[in-house]
């Protein structure tokens, strides 16, 4: 298993919930880690990302 697994998952183990994956769409693998680590450990989860209607994100 890499980083990036073994982080999500304990992301998922530790909110019951899988990080958003909009997140993971504008941020690299080092990032992705360096945000779940001390969330897990603080209990802060991820903040979803928000999107404005009638825009076409494609």
């Amino acid at each position: 298993m890499n980083k990036i697994d073994a982080a999500l998952n304990k992301y998922y183990e530790g909110f019951g919930e899988n990080y958003p994956l909009g997140i993971s769409e504008i941020r690299t693998t080092d990032e992705i880690i360096s945000d779940i680590e001390p969330g897990i450990e603080t209990g802060d989860k991820a903040e979803e990302l928000l999107y404005e209607e009638y825009v076409d994100y494609y």
